[in-house]
């Protein structure tokens, strides 16, 4: 199987049908133009679809691999992998997730925050889904960690992330000012990964 890395957000994304350009067995990409053109850049934005029955996902964070500021490039050449994204925010020491992070033994952040999106790969029962974003759910406002505790059991790599759109379609965030450019992890309706990207800045 080949590699796929997400170093140390998370997006559910349905998208239009359209024609993906082949790379490899279970991995394509499309290029989409934005309907609203962003004040500087070419508004495209860059989606790359991923089969998880063909690749292996990993977390790989820099102290568990002693390394200090290796590049995506660097990552990617060190250890054969074919595609490598941030898998979160990180936090001052530029290594712990700001959410929960788990790689099979290894432990990058233990403390679940209030993040309401968890990505789950490497199930421990192969009646699981290889990959899976999961929503989270408060209840009076309570973030319900039970359910987040449920996943780690059943999965080795677990990553826990900002929620930008709930199943299906739903929108979580409200209208802000200020515009960035954006990588988001997502799933489709047939449980591949998606990587969005957006060079191009919006709100």
């Amino acid at each position: 199987m080949k590699k796929i890395i997400l170093i140390n957000t998370v997006l559910l994304l349905s998208l239009l049908k359209a024609s993906w350009n082949n790379i490899d067995q279970g991995l394509y990409y499309q290029i989409f133009d934005a309907e609203q053109k962003a004040f500087i850049g070419d508004s495209k934005i860059a989606v790359v679809k991923i089969d998880p029955n063909f690749y292996n996902i990993n977390l790989f964070s820099s102290n568990q691999y002693n390394h200090e500021n290796l590049t995506a490039k660097e990552w990617s050449k060190k250890y054969n992998l074919t595609v490598v994204i941030n898998a979160g925010m990180f936090q001052e020491d530029y290594s712990s997730n700001v959410g929960y992070m788990k790689e099979f033994d290894y432990m990058n952040n233990g403390y679940i925050n209030a993040y309401q999106s968890v990505a789950a790969f490497n199930p421990k029962n192969s009646d699981l889904s290889p990959f899976k974003i999961f929503d989270i759910e408060k209840v009076n406002g309570v973030l319900q960690k039970d359910d987040i505790r449920e996943i780690i059991k059943n999965y080795n790599s677990v990553v826990q992330n900002l929620r930008l759109i709930k199943r299906p379609k739903e929108n979580r965030w409200s209208q802000k000012k200020k515009k960035w450019s954006e990588i988001a992890l997502g799933e489709d309706k047939e449980g591949n990964i998606l990587i969005i990207f957006c060079r191009s800045p919006y709100s």
